[in-house]
């Protein structure tokens, strides 16, 4: 139990959230320079008559579960499109 304990209590920002992703992998301090990013973004953007697009807020860090099953799918599709070219070779190299 004194593990989960120790886990519970890291602080936002540690290398244990910055692997596994999420909004606990960005700092409290992350966040602030962040929010200010965009609010100067959005001063910007409105000194300048709203031409342009609207700025956008920049993305948190996606879950490593998320990103795991992306690359997962990433590859199984790298793979199937390798072996469709593989066969297209061998039949061009049959004729």
């Amino acid at each position: 139990m004194e593990l989960a304990d120790y886990v519970a209590h890291l602080p936002p920002g540690c290398a244990l959230w910055r692997e596994t992703g999420g909004v606990l992998a960005l700092s409290e301090e992350s966040l602030f320079a962040s929010e200010v990013v965009h609010r100067l973004d959005w001063l910007l953007w409105h000194k300048g008559e709203g031409k342009g697009p609207k700025p956008e807020r920049i993305p948190l860090p996606r879950p490593a579960a998320e990103l795991r099953v992306e690359a997962r799918e990433k590859s199984k599709s790298t793979a199937s499109k390798a072996q469709r070219h593989a066969e297209r070779v061998r039949r061009r190299s049959r004729t």
